[in-house]
């Protein structure tokens, strides 16, 4: 009578609680997002793990006490973690349980799965309390928002060093901090060459509109990555990484139409920008294009 009582109280106060936590649930809102599901996972859980320990409480407290079988003292054995009794209780057991002439072994969970059973719900509990209560862990939603913040950190590094250029994605810059990089580099290994004003010495020019291997950004990035062996031009791809390259070449491309004093004789052929051709008319003609 007392454990219908115990069971009757506990059942109401579990029903009370799921209800509370189905009302929080459908509640009205606009917007359902993983947070307001992650506030409510905690609740759920500790129901169900509620609801777990009443169950293994009602076994441990109210088994059955009219079981006349004597257990046998234990010993520790690797085999016992498999077996559920001990094969000299068999007999025993057989006797003990016939219905109808069937004669039926009561053979209880190996120990075995009852301690990863028992460990489970330790680990439950742990982990409750671990990520929902006190929040120190990271769930999953959480975790992947810091690791996309880090590889957003790497990835803007990377592309600080330049990792991400070549002659496919070297862009033609303009800006103060591009070019003054791109002039020390210039002064520290170019100047022997082509002169401290691209005026040109053993190498060409870089004041006129003559190139010998093309005059765009591109152009440059490869021959200065590249060299031309045959000329005495190097690669400077093992002394300088692709940003130093795309700020070097970008700062050769300042020397165009400044007629420096000694300039050397125009070599190779006449290059002209095509992105340069029409640029401003086809902006000033078109007010709705994207900018």
């Amino acid at each position: 009578m007392k454990f219908k009582i115990f069971n009757t109280a506990f059942f109401v106060f579990i029903l009370g609680l799921a209800g509370e936590v189905v009302s929080q649930s459908n509640s009205p809102v606009t917007t359902t997002t993983t947070d307001d599901m992650s506030e409510k996972i905690p609740y759920i859980m500790l129901l169900i793990l509620g609801v777990m320990v009443f169950w293994i409480f009602k076994a441990l407290m109210f088994s059955d006490e009219t079981e006349t079988v004597e257990k046998k003292k234990w010993k520790f054995k690797i085999s016992n973690l498999f077996m559920s009794i001990n094969t000299e209780e068999e007999d025993e057991d057989l006797k003990n349980h016939s219905y109808d002439g069937i004669k039926e072994l009561d053979n209880n969970l190996p120990p075995l799965l009852n301690y990863i059973f028992i460990a489970s719900l330790i680990f439950s509990v742990i982990y409750v309390f671990h990520y929902h209560i006190f929040g120190s862990g990271d769930l999953p939603a959480n975790e992947y928002n810091n690791e996309m913040v880090i590889a957003e950190m790497q990835r803007a590094e990377l592309i600080k060093s330049g990792v991400f250029i070549n002659e496919n994605t070297v862009a033609k810059m303009t800006d103060e901090s591009t070019l003054s990089k791109g002039k020390d580099i210039y002064l520290k290994n170019c100047v022997t060459c082509h002169g401290n004003n691209g005026e040109g010495l053993v190498g060409p020019n870089f004041a006129d509109d003559y190139w010998i291997h093309g005059g765009s950004i591109k152009d440059l990035f490869v021959i200065i990555r590249d060299g031309v062996p045959a000329k005495g031009m190097i690669s400077w791809k093992t002394q300088l990484n692709p940003k130093q390259m795309q700020d070097v070449a970008n700062y050769i491309l300042t020397f165009k139409g400044t007629n420096p004093p000694n300039a050397k004789a125009p070599e190779g052929v006449i290059y002209i920008d095509s992105t340069e051709i029409g640029k401003n008319d086809s902006l000033k003609t078109d007010s709705t294009k994207i900018k």
